[in-house]
């Protein structure tokens, strides 16, 4: 932390030239991606005046960090025209070593993709973090209510079972947990440091006060905490009080301090250098006067002052007594800040107006008259009044907003006032095992940073009108290690003391940064409408331009991670960003294959499992260790944790880019789909993963790797998720479709129309049936419907890239893959049933698929469509096209065993991995027991 009187050294924390002068490669929340090339060094004006900062007075301070900034944004601006031409230059000799401008379709090595993108992902991530946000599900209100509601908690909670007012933000990377905070800054008065390594290239960048938490020693570090915290509080007291002045003075209310213009002056591309460095400066001044005395006592001549050497007791309540003091000040400016802000806006907008508001004149000449004077007493009876609350609300609902905030944080009982925000919170912890060999090897064990801060947090007052809450986010990190259990264990006799904190929130979920796709976008369009004048792919295939286009309105959906990644529309910038996802979702800033098939086991595992979720829409629930590394290290999506800390839910929402990662990875690659496989099956047996049935699971993968095939089969070129005729895919999914294929016509024509009981029925014509097998495929993934009808669902997949899985107890269909018929503009299915039976099914059965029992519109039930039979038990093998069983629009196809299948084919391992997914452990079990002659006859229908 920052130097005491008789510390040598600066007070305002001179930091080495050079050290937050950083590229981002991340996303606008925080993840880092890669590291980018060393940047041309721009000179520091705020060093040169770093020494002398700490001495100014507030207003000399002031205007001199002022001076600094606007220097230093000259000297920056004069170098950046050649910081971007060596960023280009580097670019390209990056490129032409991966021969990436030779071949526009090559993927490019981790290092070479990270010089290559910093440029892009810098400034789009920029401009990202400060663009509006897209909140459609209200995550930033309700994080604002929870943070008041755990401010309004703190003064019971404290005696009985919270250590500190703190919140965890726990979710995914690529999430918004850092833009979320931000957001929080713009309606709160916040501090917020980012805590993260020197040598991440994210965004947002490296606080400059990280580095005096870096460089105070374990056993100082608590009082170096109080004077921190102590240090911000007393300079927003001073900021505000001084921004009051300047706007009596002036006449001026735009000089009343606002808490956007607050936060923007700590989130800079400098790291708040000039802000920080008055904080010090403040630190100093309380330093001065002997603030923090009772905390301290009289070292040796020459060293530094030293903690006191009390109990926790006494200890926490000297801590507690120098917060009080400091709180009580800003409270009453905040105050006066609200009070200047409410008689601005009064001005503004005329008395007479607004009191056509208020319920009664009376209340409305009371707070008009208690406005003018300033009377703090009366304010605050008149706004909590509950006749106010009808004020409140008609505001709201006219466009001020931002004035109720005023009034409602004016009396600040039950509310949060102040934020203290620390991002990538895990720096503070210890390194790996040092705990332990300080253990081993006798010397005292010192508590880490991380909980001597929680400590510290847990000393603010404890009266309701001392609204403090800290905000912790940290995507690497176990929820465990920063987030103590809440409640022991229902057979534990131990009794609950203050040893936990307000629950995780887990409910920053920002996904789609456009409405729901229920519509053709542009490249979209593009497609139909070239598809619809060739009548085949192969224009589409041969314009990289299009494919470009499409999967540029595909980085829309899923994680806004993707859409801060910026894309220049041509096709190596896409493969970078695939580059990036997959390196995000496997962990590793190296080459992604190697931790696929690496030695260790534990880390293959989890990638595996990341990428199997990615595409196979599966939920995982259990032990905190899985599921925890999941969301730290894999881009999971948390939904709940337990009151205990002991579980935690966790799944991959549908999202394109992502799965195509996981796709990439995967794409013809047999003995990776074998490994996948087998590690897929390991996680269910040890009861973290519910697949359901498991043929369904089988049926999945077994379409997914059928749809690789096909887009490779369609374009070898193209490297990625394409969209691909029905009839590629059911020739890449089964050995021996395709005589029967070219055959079907023929006995179309020949099968003359029947009647069957009342009901007219006809056969489809060659035409409709070559207008089906030429029909659009595209889905990289699977995806959960909503409910159990699909009116309009079938086009909100294609154009996200999905297929669909029926929700449990769907009748008739268990999958579903969207149809894309150009010709009439409309959309078709191919509808499957899965069956993991050891008896034979009859091929019949395939006909029985129909639109009406899957719930599926009147709009689509007059189309042709494709119905899957497919029973992956039955021992015998048989793949048949039920043409004397089929309704007019359908073509129904049955296939029994594993050996029809052309994915099983090529690999002997492969198809024994699948086998061992199929057969479920507890059949395998009861088989045994059967064998051995222990089951009786009336329950050896189960074996079946």
């Amino acid at each position: 932390m920052g130097k005491r009187r008789g510390d040598k050294g600066n007070k305002a924390g001179k930091t080495p030239p050079g050290d937050h002068e950083q590229t981002a490669s991340s996303s606008a929340t925080g993840a880092a991606v890669a590291v980018t090339p060393e940047q041309p060094q721009v000179p520091s004006i705020e060093d040169d005046i770093a020494q002398s900062l700490a001495n100014l007075s507030f207003d000399e301070m002031r205007a001199a960090a002022i001076k600094a900034a606007t220097e230093a944004a000259r000297v920056k601006a004069e170098a950046a025209p050649e910081a971007a031409r060596l960023r280009e230059e580097n670019r390209k000799k990056d490129l032409v070593i991966t021969g990436m401008l030779s071949s526009a379709e090559r993927v490019p090595s981790p290092k070479a993709h990270s010089q290559q993108t910093s440029a892009h992902v810098s400034q789009s991530v920029l401009e990202g973090f400060t663009q509006a946000l897209v909140d459609r599900k209200r995550v930033i209100p309700t994080l604002l209510n929870y943070i008041d509601q755990v401010a309004s908690l703190w003064p019971k909670k404290a005696t009985t079972s919270w250590i500190a007012p703190l919140i965890i933000l726990v979710q995914g990377s690529g999430m918004g947990k850092s833009r979320s905070m931000r957001e929080a800054a713009n309606h709160k008065f916040s501090f917020y440091v980012c805590l993260r390594d020197q040598a991440e290239k994210a965004y947002p960048y490296r606080s400059v006060i990280a580095d005096m938490f870096a460089q105070t020693k374990p056993h100082k570090f608590t009082f170096e905490c109080v004077r921190f915290l102590a240090g911000c509080i007393a300079h927003l007291t001073e900021a505000v009080n001084s921004s009051i002045k300047e706007a009596d003075q002036s006449g001026d209310i735009s000089r009343l301090l606002t808490m956007t213009s607050w936060i923007k002056r700590q989130i800079t591309d400098d790291g708040g250098r000039v802000f920080w460095g008055e904080i010090e400066a403040t630190i100093g001044k309380l330093d001065d006067q002997d603030v923090f005395s009772s905390l301290r006592q009289d070292s040796p001549t020459g060293s530094s002052p030293q903690p006191v050497n009390t109990s926790r007791t006494s200890r926490k309540g000297a801590i507690t007594a120098v917060f009080t003091s400091l709180l009580d000040e800003l409270k009453t400016a905040l105050q006066q800040l609200s009070i200047s802000r409410m008689s601005a806006f009064v001005k503004t907008t005329g008395v007479n107006k607004l009191e056509e508001i208020f319920p009664t004149q009376n209340l409305a000449r009371r707070f008009f008259a208690a406005l003018d004077t300033r009377s703090l007493i009366k304010l605050d009876t008149i706004l909590s009044n509950s006749a106010m609350k009808a004020v409140f609300d008609a505001l709201q609902h006219g466009g001020h907003a931002r004035l109720v905030e005023d009034m409602q944080s004016f009396r600040m009982h039950g509310r949060a006032a102040l934020l203290f925000m620390f991002d990538e919170v895990a720096a503070l912890l210890p390194p790996a095992g040092s705990q332990q060999q300080a253990s081993d090897t006798g010397q005292k064990t010192v508590k880490s940073q991380l909980d001597q801060l929680r400590e510290v947090l847990g000393c603010f007052p404890y009266s309701d009108n001392h609204g403090v809450v800290s905000i912790w986010a940290d995507t690497n990190m176990s929820i465990t290690k920063i987030a103590p259990v809440s409640i022991p264990p229902a057979n534990s006799l131990r009794a609950i003391n203050a040893n936990s904190i307000p629950d995780p929130f887990c409910g920053i979920f920002f996904w789609d940064l456009v409405p729901g796709p229920t519509t053709f976008s542009p490249a979209h369009q593009s497609i139909k409408e070239a598809f619809a004048a060739n009548k085949e792919l192969a224009s589409f295939f041969n314009n990289l331009d299009l494919q470009a286009r499409l999967w540029g309105s595909l980085r829309m959906l899923g994680r806004p991670l993707w859409r801060t990644i910026d894309s220049d529309g041509h096709d190596r910038s896409f493969s970078g960003l695939i580059s990036i996802a997959l390196h995000k979702i496997c962990c590793t800033a190296s080459d992604p294959h190697l931790v696929l098939t690496g030695s260790s086991r534990e880390d293959a595992k989890l990638a595996y499992l990341a990428l199997a979720n990615a595409r196979l829409c599966l939920n995982i629930a259990g032990s905190l260790h899985l599921t925890s590394l999941l969301t730290a290290k894999h881009m999971a999506i948390c939904t709940n944790i337990s009151a205990q800390r002991d579980m935690m839910t966790v799944f991959y929402p549908s999202d394109p880019i992502l799965a195509e990662a996981a796709a990439s990875a995967l794409r013809g690659k047999g003995e990776y789909w074998s490994l996948f496989i087998g590690h897929l099956s390991t996680v269910m047996q040890d009861g973290y993963m519910d697949a359901g049935d498991r043929g369904e699971l089988v049926a999945r993968i077994l379409l997914l790797m059928a749809m690789d095939d096909a887009a490779q089969r369609q374009n070898s070129n193209c490297g990625r998720t394409m969209p691909v005729s029905v009839r590629v895919l059911l020739e890449s999914l089964f050995d021996d479709i395709k005589p029967k294929l070219d055959d079907y016509p023929q006995a179309l024509s020949a099968n003359p129309s029947k009647t069957r009981g009342s009901k007219a029925k006809g056969v489809m014509s060659a035409q409709e049936f070559d207008q089906l097998m030429g029909g659009l495929i595209f889905f990289n993934h699977f995806a959960y419907a909503v409910n159990g009808h699909f009116d309009g669902i079938l086009q909100q997949a294609f154009v996200r890239c999905s297929a669909i899985c029926c929700q449990v107890g769907q009748a008739a269909v268990d999958l579903v893959i969207p149809v894309y018929l150009a010709e009439s503009d409309s959309f078709t299915a191919i509808l499957i049933q899965v069956k993991n039976k050891k008896a034979s099914e009859s091929p019949s059965k395939a006909a029985s698929i129909t639109p009406g029992k899957a719930n599926i519109g009147k709009d689509e039930t007059h189309l042709p469509y494709v119905s899957l039979f497919l029973s992956l038990g039955q021992e015998s093998t048989r793949l048949e096209l039920c043409l004397d069983k089929s309704e007019k629009e359908q073509v129904p196809i049955f296939a029994g065993g594993l050996d029809v299948y052309k994915p099983l084919s090529k690999e002997s391992t492969l198809k024994k991995a699948v086998k061992g997914l199929m057969d479920d452990p507890k059949y395998q079990h009861i088989q045994s027991i059967n064998e051995q002659g222990w089951l009786c006859e009336g329950n050896k229908a189960i074996l079946n």
